[in-house]
């Protein structure tokens, strides 16, 4: 068990963190084609690191600097 603990720990700890800079993410920035509300749902629930990444290539908006 105590073995159990120590690979679970850590990832739990690596997903709540991905999870946090993605909202974070979400809120502070606009987004594209869904709603925010929907896009937290989709980082959240649709297999972990895969949402983040439909998220950060698809949702998310580019910002570019025009000097």
């Amino acid at each position: 068990m105590k073995n159990a603990a120590l690979i679970i720990i850590p990832i739990v700890i690596f997903y709540l963190a991905y999870l946090l800079f993605f909202f974070f993410d979400i809120r502070k920035n606009s987004v594209k084609y869904l709603p925010k509300w929907t896009w937290f749902l989709i980082c959240a629930f649709v297999s972990a690191p895969l949402g983040g990444v439909i998220y950060y290539f698809v949702g998310r908006t580019e910002k570019i600097d025009h000097d």
